[in-house]
């Protein structure tokens, strides 16, 4: 696994691309499509939760060969940080059964699922860290989120307040 002082390392010492350049078609979309027909990983538009293991299987190659291929594209010092593949595949490995969030009565597990398993997926909404610069639209897409039947809200963040 990557240590915190390499992390770091790669973080600051990666190639130096801008944002619309990492997320361009030509760096992104067209290899992706690439790497779906070359690992033979379409979809039938009616099928909308796949239960194929072949094309589960499918799925984690050409990601695992996209991750290594084109890293992943640091907000913060617009660099590209990029893995191994053995690196990739030991992070996977030491990634928890199940994590919990929350305490008391509002406390939640979430399990690792596989292809097939019949227990109940999690269902969480929200925004995920994405800004809002609006405390007014912030607050109501919240409560719109909030009154789905969800197990959990992921907040979003709020990027200004009083201007």
């Amino acid at each position: 696994m990557v240590s915190l002082r390499e992390m770091y390392r790669r973080v600051y010492n990666g190639p130096l691309v801008t944002q619309k350049d990492f997320f361009s078609l030509d760096h992104f979309l067209h290899p992706l499509k690439a790497l779906a027909k070359e690992y033979g990983s379409t979809r039938d538009p009616n099928d909308y939760v796949p239960t194929d293991p072949g094309m589960a299987d499918n799925l984690f190659q050409a990601g695992m060969t996209f991750l290594e291929e084109k890293g992943l594209w640091c907000m913060d010092t617009s660099r590209v940080v990029h893995f191994t593949r053995d690196e990739i595949k030991t992070s996977l490995a030491k990634l928890p059964e199940r994590i919990s969030f929350g305490d008391g009565t509002e406390r939640i597990t979430v399990q690792h699922r596989n292809t097939g398993d019949k227990r109940q997926p999690t269902k969480t909404l929200g925004g995920w860290g994405a800004g809002c610069t609006s405390p007014e639209l912030f607050l109501k897409a919240h409560q719109s989120v909030a009154q789905e039947d969800i197990d959990f809200l992921q907040d979003g963040v709020i990027t200004q307040i009083d201007g």
